[in-house]
């Protein structure tokens, strides 16, 4: 083989691992280094994926922890018979201080059916007709199917659970997007193209469907919340080399549903970050996402930097 051929070869290679290794997008943790708190729960299961809303005063939160390890490789380790996902309910002060945290009771609800044996997963908080909501994942591990729940939190269980079945018929649905608007649940279902489905206790029927000028690979994270005119929300790419990395970007969208993207970024580290809460209130933007499935971050950011992120 020719020596120029080895020298491109080598080159390709490092070029590969400099770009999977050493991203170039900003880690938000750097450059406008948010107040933020790692969130501690009881038990042995690892914390991770937090949500939250706020209420007035501070913040209703939802925490997800799962038995399995999750290594550099990509695979999970797993401790115990089959994968489970116990969720722990909190509330903290608008500064971040922890002021509860106990288990979310669902197991009334789990065994209604099979699709929700395995616990609900990756939980997104919002109030709806003035009570604390969810949309969650519910798992079933023996059909290796996800399917769509509403939840209705009282104090520290679920008090009602509604499986929503896919409104494209799959058999793995995750990650809508909730938000409410005039008194009705809404969620982005997909972000290319985008597709809103309207939500009751009875299912979900798709409202909107439109073609957006965005990467074809955003996919779900936050709730939206309220922003200016329109709507504002946290999406994630996920990269499809061997080393898994989640990129995020802050999405406005204005009261004709068009988009206006930041940069992509990391939040703190290169690796597996996943946001599924998100709260704007007094000048301030609280996000709440996991890292590698092993911590449970909320993080309190300036409202008039995020802004400039959108610019």
């Amino acid at each position: 083989m020719p020596t120029s051929k080895l020298i491109r070869g080598r080159l390709r290679t490092i070029l590969y691992r400099y770009v999977a290794e050493r991203p170039q997008e900003e880690r938000l943790f750097d450059t406008l280094r948010p107040k933020y708190v790692s969130l501690k729960i009881p038990g042995e299961y690892q914390p991770c994926n937090p949500t939250l809303c706020f209420d007035g005063r501070g913040y209703a939160l939802v925490v997800r922890s799962v038995n399995y390890e999750l290594m550099e490789s990509g695979e999970a380790r797993l401790n115990g018979a089959d994968y489970d996902t116990i969720n722990y309910i909190g509330s903290l002060s608008a500064n971040l201080n922890v002021l509860a945290m106990n288990t979310l009771e669902d197991a009334a609800f789990r065994h209604v059916s099979d699709k929700s044996a395995d616990g609900f997963e990756d939980l997104r908080t919002f109030f709806w007709k003035e009570d604390l909501w969810c949309l969650a994942s519910a798992r079933c591990n023996a059909d290796d199917t996800n399917t769509m729940a509403l939840l209705k939190i009282s104090g520290n269980r679920v008090a009602e659970s509604y499986l929503l079945e896919s409104p494209l018929g799959s058999s793995r649905e995750k990650n809508w997007m909730p938000f409410v608007s005039d008194g009705k649940l809404h969620a982005i279902h997909t972000m290319n193209p985008l597709t809103i489905v309207e939500i009751n206790e009875r299912g979900a029927t798709v409202s909107l469907r439109k073609p957006l000028k965005v990467p074809k690979d955003l996919l779900g994270s936050s709730q939206l919340v309220r922003w200016k005119d329109g709507w504002l929300c946290v999406v994630h790419e996920r990269s499809r080399g061997k080393r898994h990395l989640y990129k995020h970007r802050f999405v406005y969208f204005d009261p004709s549903w068009e988009a206006m993207l930041s940069e992509p970024f990391y939040w703190k580290e290169y690796g597996v970050e996943f946001c599924c809460g998100l709260a704007v209130h007094d000048g301030i933007v609280a996000v709440g996402f996991g890292v590698n499935d092993s911590e449970a971050i909320i993080a309190q950011f300036n409202e008039i930097d995020i802004d400039r992120l959108l610019e």
